[in-house]
């Protein structure tokens, strides 16, 4: 029973494979950190100087400025021929707001949890990852204020509370980190411009939500096979693994493993954490589907142009990060090496822990790692 890793793809967000060898990781454990009063800051200078070398050249209209941003290989994400296909709408969805002299208004879905896998991460709240995404979205949204001076707005629609069950977290656990990411969002100065609202409350607005999503339900118990099984191995590799040990984890999420030949203990955990993603992608996608089914998006945030991290049709593929990596801010740290960054596991991290630094402050919240 091996299981391969997702690219990036228009189901789900991915996962990539480890760097190391599980099998020869003695301790998940981060390198030694080194304290620094203003690591925030200087993690903040570091990310916008690497902003500073993109370079991109405004086009004939407003509209066709501010979409050509996206089309910068370090900001868009996927094939850009999904994006010319659409081009069209996202042009005259810009036009909606440019022609009324409005801010342009952009929707985004996202920040869940910090997956609940030690080999991942053990932070709880925002840290570094997060300051770079919303340095990510400063920067666009700066370089929109270029081209057009009324500016626009990121709407960050939250589904902490939509997805925190399928984690085994419990919504308050979920609501202390998306408090923490409006924290640095508020120290960052960017609360007029990256809005976080709770996607759950938006569900009141359509009667019949609760009884289409059941339909699509028992739809994707049957239907879209290929579908279910991607979103399950994302699941299965972002399992919460509080319940086993360090040494058991690095085992049964060990893609090269061979079912056949390990202890019963791992090969039932192994088991057993696999048969419980398919309920848990089923209930993932149904819910996507259904918001998709009832036009939520278009209701809760009327001409918005959507961004997203799973690349498909209708909306416009974004890189939270950089072109280094794919992974969302609540996989892994922010590693540097040398000027640019990347999200890394801690498993990959710890395997070779003596060729990292930890940046932390006072507090002892590391911010970033470097690479020695």
């Amino acid at each position: 029973m091996k299981l391969s890793f997702l690219k990036t793809n228009s189901v789900i967000g991915p996962v990539k494979p480890f760097e190391c060898k599980l099998s020869e990781v003695k301790k998940l454990k981060l390198c030694k950190n080194v304290c620094v009063d203003s690591a925030l800051d200087q993690l903040v200078t570091k990310i916008d100087n690497y902003h500073k070398t993109i370079k991109i050249k405004p086009s004939k209209s407003v509209a066709e400025s501010v979409l050509n941003i996206f089309y910068n290989k370090e900001i868009g994400l996927g094939d850009k021929q999904l994006v010319l296909k659409y081009q069209k709408q996202f042009l005259s969805q810009i036009s909606y707001f440019v022609d009324k002299d409005e801010q342009i208004q952009f929707c985004i879905l996202g920040l869940p949890h910090k997956m609940p896998n030690s080999l991942l991460t053990i932070e709880k709240e925002a840290g570094g990852t997060e300051v770079a995404m919303l340095l990510r979205f400063k920067f666009i949204l700066e370089q929109i204020n270029l081209v057009y001076p009324k500016g626009a707005v990121i709407n960050f629609f939250v589904e902490n509370k939509i997805f925190s069950y399928l984690a085994d977290l419990s919504i308050e656990e979920t609501d202390k980190y998306v408090l923490s990411v409006q924290k640095l969002i508020n120290k960052l100065g960017l609360e007029k411009k990256i809005i976080l609202k709770d996607l759950l409350k938006c569900e009141k607005l359509f009667p019949t939500f609760t009884t289409t999503y059941l339909k699509n339900v028992e739809y994707y118990k049957y239907h879209d096979l290929e579908d279910v099984q991607k979103a399950r191995l994302n699941f299965f590799f972002t399992t919460n693994n509080v319940s086993i040990s360090e040494k058991l984890s690095l085992k049964v999420f060990d893609p090269e493993l061979d079912l056949d030949k390990t202890e019963p203990i791992v090969k039932y955990y192994k088991i057993s954490f696999w048969e419980k993603t398919l309920p848990l992608a089923i209930q993932y996608l149904a819910y996507n589907k259904t918001r998709k089914d009832l036009g939520v998006m278009a209701k809760i945030a009327p001409y918005n142009i959507k961004l997203t991290v799973a690349p498909k049709p209708g909306s416009i593929g974004i890189r939270l990060i950089n072109s280094r990596t794919d992974l969302l801010p609540y996989y892994g740290y922010l590693v540097f090496t040398g000027e640019t960054y990347e999200v890394k596991y801690l498993v990959d991290i710890a395997a070779k822990s003596q060729n990292y630094l930890a940046i932390a402050d006072k507090n002892d919240k590391i911010w970033y790692l470097v690479k020695k």
